[in-house]
């Protein structure tokens, strides 16, 4: 992952290490998102804030307990 050095893209909050527990990153463009911001933004999305990547389609299951099953290709 990269350094925290950035702002959070949903609430432009600078990002600090202090805020690492609460802070997801995308595996595709490795930025990072307060993770309660995810939790809105992906209520109306299911892409990346950044990057859009599709990643995220599943976060809302995952989260709430449920699982998927990823294949490698």
């Amino acid at each position: 992952l990269k350094a925290i050095d950035d702002c959070c893209p949903v609430c432009f909050n600078d990002l600090t290490d202090d805020d690492k527990p609460q802070l997801l990153a995308c595996p595709t463009c490795k930025n990072y998102i307060h993770s309660e911001c995810a939790d809105i933004w992906l209520e109306q999305r299911a892409c990346c804030a950044m990057c859009k990547s599709d990643f995220w389609k599943y976060y809302g299951k995952v989260k709430s307990g449920g699982s998927i099953s990823v294949k490698n290709c």
